[in-house]
């Protein structure tokens, strides 16, 4: 299980920082660009919320729902509560 903590991360043509707190994780893109529509949490139980949406989840994979792309200086922060 990871710590709280910032951490980079980089996948096809984007890169940025993975910000994980206790109640919240924020993805945020630095440069380029990223497609996702699912994000793995292991660790993480309970409910979520994506930019203050419910959202659906099949074990520790939180889906999106539909695929978003995420551009330099975009943001998605997911919270969970209960």
């Amino acid at each position: 299980r990871l710590r709280n903590g910032i951490y980079f991360w980089s996948a096809g043509r984007g890169w940025g920082t993975f910000e994980l707190q206790e109640k919240t994780v924020t993805l945020k893109v630095t440069g380029g660009h990223l497609t996702i529509s699912r994000l793995r949490l292991p660790g993480h139980s309970g409910a979520i919320t994506i930019d203050g949406r419910d959202a659906e989840r099949d074990g520790d994979v939180i889906l999106l729902g539909e695929r978003k792309t995420l551009n330099a200086g975009d943001q998605l922060v997911l919270a969970s509560y209960g």
